[in-house]
């Protein structure tokens, strides 16, 4: 009966031990692993923005129709004739006149060219002057009817304005506050008059200054730090990204204003008075740790990675987080000579537990 009792007692021992290896075979087989790739990261805010430019609206200087010269978005320089205006006259009879009476004396010069008789050419040359002097009065009287409207700037042309030109200007960015950006909104019209009639101080063209383009946002405390005058930014907008930094930050009560200047030229934001933007303040190259993958051994936080030669698994510490979300943090890429940090292509267990940690991957 003893012998019995010991040989079921080493038979359960012997399943028991078994079934265990089996287990801890099974787990192995089945851990989770991810291979850490190196990533790029943006670090950005979205907040809304409000435009601030260095812009003039040019109004007529007199009724009637309006004549454009250049094309929305051509660059112009100052003083330059940006449009005319026609003063109530036909001017396109006028003109029209002027071109039959510059064939006509093209005629006419022709057959004093070719005429021998004196007393016909003679004729002719009286004809040739008194259509010379009906061509004069054509075009004095067009030019006297004809008003130039120049450009008072150097920039580039706009047909669409918003009438906060003179309140959201260069002038005003000391005076900017958190009302401003959060209580204004675009309401750009447009006012393109080409071969329209139009009345005297009527706005006809905005000309904007695009060394002199800013965005007014208002940020944080928290992201404070990032936003140092003269610090490089990018801008996403409308799917492009403008290239920008800090000019001025100041405080408005809690709030903090920041002011970045646009550096690089884009004619969308021209007409754009505010505007959600992308703000990224920071560049990061890294990699990106699941938190899912994170436990604490002696109040240090770290991840079990996968040792290539033992298929052990080795606890690292995640010594310098960059950024950290609701489900993953990142870690920049440290190339120091620590003895353990984690590294490009490392296979880090995703659910580390009690056992999978303990037991090789095979």
């Amino acid at each position: 009966m003893k012998n019995k009792k010991i040989s079921k007692i080493l038979i359960l021992g012997i399943a028991i031990y078994f079934v265990f290896q089996i287990s801890i075979f099974l787990i192995g087989e089945n851990t989770r692993t991810m291979a850490v790739e190196l990533e790029d990261m943006e670090l950005k805010i979205n907040t809304k923005g409000l435009v601030i430019k260095d812009e003039s609206v040019i109004v007529s200087n007199a009724d009637g129709t309006f004549k454009n010269l250049h094309e929305e978005g051509e660059k112009v320089q100052k003083s330059e004739n940006i449009g005319y205006i026609y003063k109530d006259i036909d001017i396109e009879k006028i003109n029209s006149d002027i071109e039959n009476l510059d064939k006509e004396i093209n005629k006419l010069k022709e057959q004093i060219d070719s005429q021998d008789n004196s007393t016909l050419k003679h004729i002719t040359a009286n004809q040739l002057e008194n259509s010379k002097n009906k061509k004069a009065i054509l075009e004095k009287k067009a030019k006297s009817s004809t008003s130039y409207v120049k450009a008072d700037i150097s920039g580039v042309i706009s047909y669409k304005i918003d009438e906060n030109e003179g309140k959201y200007n260069t002038d005003s960015i000391d005076y900017l506050t958190k009302d401003d950006i959060e209580n204004t909104n675009n309401n750009y019209t447009d006012i393109n008059s080409n071969d329209k009639k139009i009345k005297e101080n009527d706005p006809v063209f905005k000309i904007v200054n695009p060394n002199d383009v800013y965005i007014a946002v208002c940020i944080e405390e928290k992201y404070r730090k990032y936003f140092e005058v003269g610090n490089k930014i990018e801008i996403s907008f409308n799917e492009e990204i403008l290239d920008g930094k800090v000019n001025k930050v100041k405080k408005d009560n809690d709030d903090i204003i920041v002011i970045l200047k646009i550096t690089s030229q884009n004619i969308g934001i021209y007409d754009t008075r505010v505007e959600e933007f992308d703000i990224i303040y920071k560049h990061i190259e890294g990699f990106k740790i699941p938190k899912k993958s994170i436990k604490s051994v002696d109040k240090k936080k770290g991840v079990y990675i996968l040792n290539q030669q033992t298929n052990n698994m080795e606890f690292v510490e995640l010594s310098d987080v960059a950024y950290e979300a609701d489900d993953y943090i990142f870690v920049k890429n440290d190339s120091s000579d620590k003895e353990k940090v984690i590294a490009l292509h490392d296979e880090v267990v995703l659910n580390p537990n009690i056992i999978n940690k303990k037991i090789k991957i095979k």
